[in-house]
């Protein structure tokens, strides 16, 4: 996640200062709900 995190932040993706939650969106909890919503639409 934190590598992720990083690349989106550095990597040329275009990061602006809105986005300043990012850290906080991307943490193993919503990491792990993500992941079950795409196995298992409704």
């Amino acid at each position: 996640i934190d590598d992720a995190v990083k690349e989106m932040k550095q990597g040329g993706y275009g990061y602006h200062i809105i986005w300043k939650n990012i850290d906080r969106l991307f943490t193993p909890e919503n990491v792990k709900w993500i992941q079950q919503q795409l196995s298992n639409p409704s």
